[in-house]
C-alpha cells in the first residue's frame, strides 16, 4: 500500500470516527441525564418505590441514575425520577423511557410534548404517570396504596 493510499484510509477513518462522535453527542444532548420532566396529579394514594406517596400534585424529575433495567431494554431505558414537592423528595420510582417511534407502537395516545398526565388503570390498581421531555417519552407504574 502506497503512503497516498494509507493517507486516504486514514482519513476516511477520522472521518467515520468524528461522524460516530458527533452522532452520540447528539444522542447524548437529546436524552436528558437530570432536571425536571414536569407537574402531576396524583388522584390517590400509590406506592413509590415501596413507600407511600401522598396524593396530590408532584414535580417529577430525573435523577441521571439508571434503573436496573428489564431484559430486552437498555440501561437507558429505565431512569430513576423523583416526585417532588417544594425542595422536598417525596418519593421515588423507576420510569421507563422511550423514543417518539418507541411509543407510538405501545402507546394508545403519545402525550405532547412537555406534556405530564396521570390515569388510573383498568382495575383501579395502578395509576400510570406519562411524561414528554426532549424527544423521550417516560412511563412510571405506581400501585394504588391499600
Amino acid at each position: 500500500m502506497t503512503r497516498s493510499q494509507l493517507l486516504k484510509r486514514m482519513s476516511g477513518a477520522v472521518a467515520v470516527a468524528m461522524v460516530l462522535s458527533l452522532t452520540m453527542a447528539l444522542q447524548a444532548q437529546q436524552q436528558p441525564k437530570a432536571g425536571a420532566l414536569g407537574q402531576v396529579k396524583i388522584a390517590k394514594d400509590v406506592m413509590a418505590n415501596g413507600q407511600r406517596l401522598a396524593a396530590g400534585t408532584y414535580t417529577v424529575r430525573l435523577t441521571g441514575e439508571q434503573g436496573k433495567g428489564v431484559v430486552g431494554q437498555t440501561p437507558d431505558e429505565s431512569q430513576w425520577v423523583e416526585f417532588v414537592q417544594g425542595q422536598d423528595v417525596k418519593g421515588r420510582e423507576v420510569a421507563i423511557a422511550l423514543s417518539s417511534p418507541e411509543a407510538k407502537k405501545v402507546l394508545k395516545s403519545v402525550p405532547a410534548e412537555g406534556g405530564a398526565s396521570a390515569e388510573l388503570l383498568k382495575g383501579g390498581d395502578y395509576i400510570r404517570v406519562r411524561l414528554s421531555r426532549a424527544g423521550t417519552r417516560y412511563l412510571v407504574h405506581l400501585s394504588v396504596a391499600k
